[in-house]
């Protein structure tokens, strides 16, 4: 039986086996929202990302492979020189999947990171259940 656990222990393990290929650097988790231009300012300082702990609890993925997500996503940022607009966000995910190799999960990743920056910017809020939102995504795709 497929249940959600499932499917985050499968996501959890392309994304890890993913950042390992990519080399991504270490990173801190924080409970507090630091703006980019300190987080990319930080990488270069010192090669570490700092990633917000926030909002993880209704994520797609498992909290800590939420949290890799995150740095990969951030480093992206700071390596692409790509902004934060919706428009970047969009820009943002193509790069990371030009990076990746696995069709459901450039999908996954493409929904985690455009899509959920187009309903932040057309509701003002971040989304409630990302999962019940990644889902009805992929059966639009399907």
């Amino acid at each position: 039986m497929i249940t959600l656990g499932s499917i985050r222990n499968g996501l959890r393990d392309i994304l890890v086996a993913e950042a390992r290929r990519i080399r991504m650097p270490e990173y801190t988790v924080t409970d507090v929202n630091v703006p980019y231009d300190y987080i990319t300012r930080t990488y270069r300082e010192t090669g570490r990302l700092i990633v917000w702990a926030g909002h993880c609890d209704k994520a797609v993925f498992d909290t800590r492979s939420n949290y890799l997500f995150r740095a990969w996503h951030d480093w992206a940022h700071i390596r692409s020189g790509i902004g934060f607009t919706v428009a970047n966000e969009q820009d943002v995910a193509r790069f990371q999947l030009s990076e990746i190799s696995s069709t459901l999960f450039s999908q996954l990743v493409y929904i985690e990171v455009a899509e959920q920056a187009k309903y932040f910017d057309d509701t003002g809020e971040f989304l409630d259940d990302q999962v019940a939102f990644t889902i009805e995504k992929l059966r639009q795709y399907a």
